[in-house]
């Protein structure tokens, strides 16, 4: 599944992982493509003052529409 608004998942499974003190821990990962700038970059080098808010906002909507069609729901949405 592939859409503009959407970062790609190449990877991921499930990791158990013991310290030194002998206590384990667990849980499930995801591999993503390195990003080389991030969100607030990419809105600080693309800005329109007055648009800009609405225009991200779009995006996301088209973005979690696509996952919507294919019958995914997300369980957070947020910007770092």
């Amino acid at each position: 599944m592939r859409h503009t608004n959407l970062i790609s998942i190449i990877g991921g499974g499930k990791y158990k992982f013991t310290n030194k003190h002998s206590i384990t821990t667990s849980g499930w990962f995801i591999v993503m493509p390195l990003m080389t700038r991030d969100l607030q970059q990419l809105i600080f080098e693309h800005t329109n003052e007055q648009y800009e808010p609405l225009i991200i906002a779009r995006n996301i909507a088209a973005g979690l529409a696509h996952l919507h069609s294919y019958g995914i729901v997300h369980r957070f949405v947020f910007a770092f």
